[in-house]
């Protein structure tokens, strides 16, 4: 039986130390003495013999990253996108990623491989185990040869450079999927089932055909302690917001002018008290009240002393509390809109301005007297009229808030329809009254509004009594008595408990309230829902975009070097040592059976990739101090590519 030839074509009889030569081609004569290896080249040459595959796989790996950061872009600040399937954001990142990072892993493993050859093939080095085959392999498998290989190489050589990339390839996945975050926010809604309205005034409170009873709105108003008179506005969801928008009200303003009013009294009859009195307001306002004084004389015996003396008893009668009316819209100017003197111009009368509102509809002091030696009035002053406000609305978690501001009284033109009043925002105008202008408009109801004054208890008397003994010594202590009218006793009690001010504060709420119900006029707002958005924390693809570069540098280094050396492009092919194995192995008794043996055997065997002078191919030959050094180094005498 003929003996088995070896896989690397030539017989083991011959001498294993005879000497082989660098590695360079054959000569003419050997080359024809020989047939060629690859009579034809297959079709998959293009991709076996070329860095085409590795530049495409860095290619995809780029664009993968590029469409991750192009989505992430996109969908920055935005809505998580529903694809349906259970696809989301993700999915697309993670599929994406997972692509970037493969594609890399394979291009950087394949040039690992292509250094493996590179590290054999330089005769200047002084040593190069067998066992550095194993340590490429691995490192061009995974991170745990890649990180063996940072070992052994002590991070100098230029395969130190991709095997750092394998290794941090590691944290590609987990950093991409940091990169996004998913907040809950609101947004708007813009189903065809959100609504958000707020009921606005455009116009009087009050229309031409409101059936409605107004003095609900009175009565609900004056009677009325902490009752909320504002009007929810209408919404689907429980955020909602609305632009600030403008509506027609009534309003009040009230100051205290008990320091500010002067009280002066006529016609003396005693030194403390007079018959005729008045208080003076700023802005020439006067009230004048009546002092009714009567005296009565007696006799007292006083039983113990046995003695008589003469009392003289003194009651002061005098008005308060009273509600007035210092000055009110007077009807003779309808008479001049009749025979036509008038259109739509001011009042000529009473021009006058009380707490800072020029010419209210309704203006009212409030007086109540005391008395102890001289008067003492306690005075408010209110005011109550049409206005336009700046409504802020908002709705939150469910519970809505109506807050105003800006109070714009504006200005009354008188109607040419005998007994109607029309407004319009802002100070007079020169020009006059100007017809459809925005928050503009005529209503013969507004002359209604003084119709509140009536709700408050009509004008009462206090008196007050005291006693002089017939030495004029004052005796006995202060009797201050009411008589209040029993037709508004009850009104008296609620007036006793909120208050002047309060009181026409709630009217004027509550009858804006009674226009703003009835109203067909709204403001849309804005329905807010609450959604997931998509946040992107770009500096978690540092590290990712940094290891594409990096090992793109590392791909087109190792392909410069090799073309340089003109090494052969096998990368990582496993049929390598079929054909281009150890020429020469004098330990045949020695199986190597365990995995470790052939390792550690490896380890003192030295080997160089060199042409063999038998048959003139490329060998893994033993390495010999004799060989001819004219080769050009495969890794030249850059220090980048040593151990």
């Amino acid at each position: 039986m003929d003996e088995a030839s070896p896989l690397n074509g030539h017989d083991h009889s011959q001498n294993n130390d005879q000497e082989s030569t660098p590695l360079r081609p054959p000569s003419e004569e050997s080359s024809k003495e020989k047939p060629t290896d690859v009579v034809k080249r297959p079709k998959r040459a293009i991709l076996l013999d070329s860095w085409l595959l590795e530049s495409i796989a860095v290619g995809f790996s780029a664009g993968c990253f590029i469409a991750i950061a192009v989505a992430l872009y996109v969908f920055d600040g935005k809505l998580r996108p529903e694809i349906g399937h259970d696809i989301n954001l993700n999915t697309i990142v993670s599929i994406l990623a997972t692509g970037s990072k493969s594609a890399l892993v394979f291009a950087v493993g394949e040039a690992i491989g292509q250094l493996k050859w590179l590290w054999f093939q330089d005769p200047t080095k002084g040593q190069s185990p067998l066992v550095s085959i194993q340590r490429f392999d691995a490192a061009s498998r995974g991170p745990i040869g890649s990180l063996m290989i940072l070992v052994h190489h002590r991070s100098c050589s230029l395969v130190s450079l991709g095997a750092a990339v394998i290794v941090l390839l590691l944290a590609f996945d987990p950093f991409v999927q940091l990169v996004l975050k998913y907040p809950v926010g609101s947004t708007d809604d813009a189903s065809a089932t959100s609504r958000a309205t707020a009921p606005q005034l455009r116009q009087w409170i009050t229309t031409g055909d409101d059936t409605r009873d107004i003095g609900t709105a009175y009565t609900e108003g004056y009677y009325s302690q902490s009752q909320d008179f504002s009007v929810p506005p209408i919404y689907s969801s429980g955020n909602c917001t609305w632009d600030q928008f403008s509506s027609v009200g009534i309003c009040s303003r009230c100051t205290n002018m008990s320091t500010t009013a002067k009280v002066s009294c006529k016609s003396a009859s005693t030194a403390a008290i007079r018959k005729a009195c008045s208080i003076t307001f700023p802005g020439g306002f006067i009230y004048d009240f009546k002092v009714v004084h009567n005296q009565t004389h007696s006799m007292a015996i006083d039983t113990n002393k046995d003695t008589m003396s003469m009392l003289t008893s003194h009651d002061v009668t005098f008005p308060s509390p009273v509600v007035w009316q210092p000055f009110s819209y007077n009807a003779s100017w309808i008479l001049q809109v009749a025979s036509g003197a008038v259109d739509r111009q001011l009042p000529e009368f009473p021009n006058a301005t009380l707490v800072g509102v020029k010419d209210p509809q309704v203006a009212a002091i409030y007086i109540e007297i005391g008395l102890k030696n001289s008067f003492i009035p306690s005075i408010q002053r209110n005011t109550l009229s049409t206005c336009l406000r700046d409504y802020e609305v908002i709705v939150d978690n469910g519970t809505p808030s109506v807050k105003t501001k800006n109070i714009d009284f504006g200005t009354i033109y008188e109607d040419t329809i005998p007994g109607g009043l029309c407004w319009t925002p802002g100070p007079p105008d020169s020009l006059g009254f100007q017809e459809g202008k925005n928050f503009t408009f005529c209503e013969p109801r507004m002359s209604e509004l003084v119709n509140v004054l009536k709700y408050f208890p009509q004008e009462q008397s206090r008196s007050y009594t005291w006693y002089y003994s017939d030495l004029d010594e004052e005796i006995g202590s202060y009797n201050l008595s009411r008589e209040i009218n029993s037709n508004y006793a009850f009104q008296q009690d609620q007036l006793n408990r909120n208050g002047f001010e309060k009181s026409i504060e709630n009217m004027a709420a509550a009858l804006t309230k009674f226009g703003l119900e009835g109203t067909n006029q709204s403001a849309n707002g804005t329905v807010q829902v609450t959604k997931v958005f998509v946040h992107v924390r770009w500096p978690w693809l540092i590290l990712p975009g940094c290891l594409i570069v990096v090992g793109s540098i590392f791909l087109v280094v190792t392909i410069a070097v090799s073309s340089k050396n003109r090494a052969p492009l096998w990368k990582s092919s496993a049929l390598v040592p079929y054909y281009h194995g150890l020429e020469v192995e004098d330990d045949d008794e020695n199986e190597y059976r365990a995995s470790s043996a052939m390792e550690k055997n490896a380890e003192k065997n030295d080997v160089r990739l060199r042409r063999s002078t038998t048959n003139g191919r490329l060998m893994m030959l033993r390495w010999q101090d004799d060989t001819d050094d004219s080769t050009s180094s495969i890794r030249g005498d850059s220090s980048s590519t040593t151990r």
